[in-house]
Order: structure tokens, then sequence, then C-alpha cells
């Protein structure tokens, strides 16, 4: 059973099952034309990303901007003891991402900053014709989906995405979620 702590930028690997999971992402992704892999700088997501290139023999790019973002006491907390002891700034997390302010963590504007700068860099790097398979954490997604779909962060927590699960988006010509979380790969 997976351990539901908060992770952040704690550089843990990725558990046996998490390394299955990247095989199948990988099997399954194998036959599509692929450009690049880019993956976040912290170890799970890197390792997610080797395991891919197996299977997808590309150079792989690691991008700060990819890290997840830094939960500061959180860190390494279940969410139950998270709830009970920072009760007000948990509830903040849950209704308004953005305003919460988590002691010794990132600010919340500054992730979605770099994630947001990371996708107008990559848009105007292409050739409109790329498929990056991009290895990088649940936060980082969240935010490039409340962006491309111009959802209030409200709504932040509203998606539903699945450890092991693809998320893919378009960028070219326009900005549009094609699929969220895919988790066909992971049954067969």
């Amino acid at each position: 059973m997976r351990e539901q702590r908060c992770e952040g930028t704690s550089d843990t690997s990725l558990t046996k099952f998490g390394k299955v999971q990247a095989t199948k992402i990988a099997r399954a992704y194998s036959q599509k034309q692929i450009d690049g892999i880019i993956s976040s700088r912290l170890h799970r997501a890197t390792q997610c990303a080797k395991i891919i290139k197996q299977f997808i023999p590309l150079k792989i790019n690691r991008d700060e901007r990819l890290n997840d973002m830094c939960l500061g006491i959180w860190q390494g907390k279940f969410p139950e003891e998270i709830e009970s002891r920072y009760p007000d700034i948990s509830k903040q997390w849950k209704t308004d991402p953005a305003k919460a302010e988590i002691p010794e963590g990132d600010r919340f504007t500054e992730v979605q900053n770099r994630a947001l700068e990371f996708i107008e860099d990559l848009y105007e790097s292409s050739l409109f014709s790329k498929y990056y398979l991009v290895s990088t954490h649940d936060i980082i997604i969240r935010i490039l989906l409340s962006s491309i779909q111009n959802t209030s962060l409200g709504k932040f927590w509203e998606y539903e995405l699945s450890p092991g699960s693809v998320t893919e988006i378009s960028i070219c010509p326009e900005k549009k979620v094609l699929e969220i979380n895919n988790t066909k790969h992971l049954y067969v």
C-alpha cells in the first residue's frame, strides 16, 4: 500500500510499485512519436524518466521549474496530521492554495509562475509538432490544468490525478487539455 505522506521537495525515490507504473507508461508510449523527455530535477521524477528512456531512448532534459512545491514543515507528514496540527492553513490550502502560507514552504504563486514559464518557453522553442513526455508532480500538473482550462484555484483539487496516470495537453497552436488522468496503461 502506498503511503500518503506529503513529499513536496523531499528527494525521495520511486517505490517498487512506482517503478512498475513507470515501466507501464514507457511501454504504452514507446510506439508514439516522442521528440523529447523532460523531467523535474527531483529524484523520483528523474527515476521515472530514466525508466521511460529504457523504452524511448532519448536524452532526458531536467528542468527545476518542474520540481514539486516545497511543503516546508508539512513534508513527510500525513494529511491527517497536517489537518490536526495546522487546521487553518490546511483549510486555506484546500480552498485557495494561492493564499495558504505553509511555514518554511514555497509560496504557491512562485511555483505557479515557474510552471507557467516552463510551458511558455516550451511553446516558444517548439516547432509546433513536438511531442514531449514530461515527468513531473501533482501540483505542477494541477497548476497547468487550471491555467489551460482557466479554472479558479478553488477548483484546483477537483482534478482527479492518480499515481502513474498520464495527463496530455497540447500547447500548439493553442493550449488545450486533451486527456486527464489516463490510467489505461496501468491495467494492461
